[in-house]
Order: C-alpha cells, then sequence, then structure tokens
C-alpha cells in the first residue's frame, strides 16, 4: 500500500479528506467547515498520507 500511495504526486487537504468519506463519527462527509471535530480528524488523516507519500509544501 505504500508504494501504490507513494506514486501518488498530491498533497491532501482536511476538506478533500472529509470529502471523501472520513468525519468525527458523528457527522457526514462534507461537514467539514462547520465541524471542529471533523477539522481536527481529518487534517490529522490528510497530514499522515502527505507525510507518507512524501508530499509536502
Amino acid at each position: 500500500m505504500a508504494r501504490a500511495l507513494a506514486a501518488i504526486d498530491k498533497q491532501f487537504t482536511g476538506a478533500e479528506v472529509n470529502q471523501a468519506g472520513w468525519v468525527c463519527g458523528a457527522c457526514e462527509p462534507g461537514d467539514y467547515a462547520t465541524c471542529e471535530d471533523c477539522q481536527s480528524a481529518c487534517d490529522d488523516v490528510a497530514q499522515f498520507v502527505n507525510r507518507l507519500t512524501g508530499a509536502t509544501e
């Protein structure tokens, strides 16, 4: 899986991760802008994926 992710040349945002289906557990995809818990969870996932793929600013 890491090799497949490494082929991705894109930096993901928390909002994109949320739209892809990640949520805080109480919300629906798309609630990123209105839920601090979704923002925190999705930003953490995006940061993890970006580190894993080497996609950094």
